[in-house]
């Protein structure tokens, strides 16, 4: 590619300006192939910001519905100048924190399944073909489990979905984790609940531990540990705010009632729950 926008994507690239590379894309005039090209890139670059990906995604969509047909054009190869390179360390730290290679690939992974939430259950399945299934770490296994369960549930499961939901690592995850409510079934152990939501955790760390990484690496050690940026930022599933017996007991006496084991196991156990992404209760 020799047009203007590739040679000024190659020079930002160049001097790892990825604030630079984002902001010329968001401001190119001309929405055709190469452009939607070098946004899917940057969407898809882990060095890309959240607030970049969504600014990214937002004018991605907008050029989509003002001419449809521009996703079906095609160019002979993705831009690959539009990742800027790695640093010379392939490792980003500080006192307690080390960006690894598999950091790096789960990242890849998780961004590519995100990515997926508005496609096709074809698209979808054509993904979880290029995986290994077996050998995902759990938390990624969680979340491909969650896309083949959605699958399963709107009757389009393929022969790659339906082999996984046949496993018995999927089966195990289904039994802990598909039920929405402790309350749904009184024989649900509130300790497999918690086991899926530090699942979740794991899966939201992999996005800010690559974030955390993006901020070292453009000189932003403003929170100064990587502990620090967590409470900082929230997000996580939280089991700090738990119930013990004799507030249990102090609560039923005052309301004049009796709590169910199974509410009782879910205070003792979760508490609040007290997190912004809470999917389970």
């Amino acid at each position: 590619m020799n047009s203007e926008l590739s040679k000024r994507i190659s020079s930002l690239a160049d001097s790892e300006d990825v604030e630079g590379m984002t902001q010329l894309l968001l401001d190119w005039p001309e929405r055709d192939a190469e452009w939607l090209l070098f946004v899917d890139v940057r969407i898809a670059a882990p060095s890309s910001s959240k607030k970049q990906k969504d600014q990214l995604k937002k004018i991605k969509s907008a050029a989509l519905i003002e001419n449809p047909s521009l996703e079906d054009d095609e160019l002979v190869s993705l831009p690959s100048i539009a990742q800027a390179p790695a640093k010379s360390s392939s490792n980003i730290e500080d006192k307690e924190f080390t960006l690894t290679a598999q950091d790096k690939n789960n990242f890849e992974i998780l961004d590519a399944l995100e990515e997926l939430e508005d496609c096709y259950p074809q698209e979808i399945e054509d993904y979880l073909a290029s995986l290994d299934y077996p050998a995902l770490n759990a938390p990624l296994q969680h979340l491909v489990n969650k896309y083949v369960y959605w699958l399963k549930t709107e009757d389009e499961a393929g022969s790659v979905s339906t082999e996984i939901a046949n496993s018995s690592e999927y089966q195990h995850w289904q039994a802990l984790a598909v039920p929405q409510s402790i309350l749904a079934n009184s024989d649900y152990e509130v300790t497999e609940l918690k086991k899926a939501c530090l699942l979740e955790n794991e899966i939201v760390l992999i996005g800010k531990r690559d974030y955390y990484a993006y901020l070292l690496e453009n000189g932003d050690d403003s929170h100064g540990s990587f502990g620090q940026f967590l409470i900082d930022v929230g997000g996580l599933y939280r089991f700090d705010d738990t119930a013990s017996v004799n507030e249990i007991r102090s609560f039923e006496k005052k309301h004049s009632t009796s709590l169910p084991d199974d509410l009782i196991s879910f205070y003792q156990e979760l508490g609040q729950l007290n997190s912004t992404i809470n999917n389970y209760c």
